[in-house]
């Protein structure tokens, strides 16, 4: 008997290993590019989150006896309850082996997968079904052909008229005169909304403004400053008009679950800015008389062609080699991390991954002559 067969003999041993082996997933390939796979996670695998997902859950609850977030993982399971642990501890485990499992089989897995849970209970294994867009078969067209005859076109040049830079004094003149009006009033005094005269640009009030000598040296400055907002204003409409021109013409099967992504996407941005002006989405909603299938609807085919501009993007990527500064990317994601603490690593590297890559691709284009 070999040394493997003598280890697996022993019932401890065989118990140990059966508990650690995954269990073969099933998959099935579908024509609309996308795939399902069933399967397990370990109780191995799934029982390690259960610290990480305690300490998470229970960071903020208070126990008597213990530093907040320091209560033992049973402890804080008592208190908040088993399910929300095994919860926590599903959503970890999944997105700890999900990467793996799609790596190990090939799968280029696109947009955010749709997960169901099938089993989830302690000491057993973690059981799941997902159904996944996968990347389609992309034919592109001769996009550096298309490239080179729009980077020939002849294209205004960016000008700033006396007119725009005489708009923006004014409204920098009405911004600092509404800040003076705030700082002079009290809570028995209230001043007339753009009451007074506007205070007048000269040399006192643009050394206030910034490190200006002189008013001609302000309004040198802000004439960059105009300059610079249009050029790249009209640098995005060109490559908005070369992409959008390379996507028509590319064929591309899309599966509906990368669109439906597209739209939640649309939907949440859509969503906070409401929120963040201080309206209430509910409300919003019954102003304008729609709904939110109306709107996810009517923003479907924006979101076909966002996410066909995005897989044309990742396709030209491939095809020339456009490799990312790896250094370039993990200063991006920690730079994000430090403005939002709370949001997913994950997600924050995979914006800035999308974020790169686009901007290479551009790059590329741009110097197609």
């Amino acid at each position: 008997m070999n040394p493997c067969q003598t280890f697996l003999t022993h019932p401890n041993n065989y118990d140990r290993v059966v508990r650690a082996m995954p269990a073969t997933p099933s998959i099935k390939k579908n024509p609309d590019s996308t795939i399902e796979i069933e399967g397990e996670i370990p109780v191995d695998e799934f029982e390690k989150h259960r610290e990480a997902a305690s300490r998470h859950l229970g960071k903020d609850v208070e126990i008597a006896g213990f530093r907040k977030g320091h209560a033992p993982a049973y402890i804080v399971a008592k208190r908040i309850g088993g399910g929300r642990v095994l919860e926590e501890m599903a959503n970890r485990a999944l997105a700890a082996h999900l990467p793996k499992l799609f790596r190990e089989h090939n799968i280029d897995a696109i947009g955010k997968p749709q997960i169901t849970v099938t089993k989830l209970a302690p000491k057993n294994p973690l059981g799941f079904k997902l159904t996944t867009a996968v990347l389609p078969d992309i034919t592109l067209p001769d996009y550096q052909v298309i490239a080179k005859a729009a980077n020939e076109k002849s294209s205004e040049p960016v000008t700033v008229t006396e007119k725009e830079i005489e708009n923006a004094v004014l409204d920098i003149r009405k911004r600092v005169q509404a800040t003076e009006n705030q700082a002079q009033k009290t809570k028995k005094e209230k001043l007339e909304k753009g009451s007074g005269e506007l205070p007048e640009l000269d040399d006192e009030l643009v050394k206030k403004l910034g490190n200006f000598a002189s008013v001609s040296e302000f309004r040198n400055k802000l004439t960059e400053d105009i300059q610079s907002f249009k050029e790249r204003q009209a640098r995005e409409k060109r490559r908005i008009a070369l992409i959008e021109s390379i996507a028509q013409q590319a064929q591309v099967r899309l599966p509906e679950l990368l669109v439906t992504a597209e739209v939640d996407k649309m939907l949440a941005r859509f969503k906070d800015d409401v929120i963040r002006v201080g309206a209430k989405w509910e409300e919003y909603l019954q102003q304008i008389k729609k709904t939110e299938g109306d709107l996810r609807k009517e923003w479907h085919p924006d979101a076909e062609k966002n996410a066909t501009i995005q897989l044309v993007l990742n396709e030209i990527a491939k095809k020339e080699n456009l490799a990312l500064d790896e250094k370039a990317v993990e200063l991006e994601v920690l730079h994000l991390e430090s403005h939002h603490p709370d949001a997913d690593p994950r997600g924050l590297e995979v914006y800035v991954r999308t974020l790169l890559t686009n901007e290479k691709v551009f790059e590329f284009l741009e110097n197609q002559k």
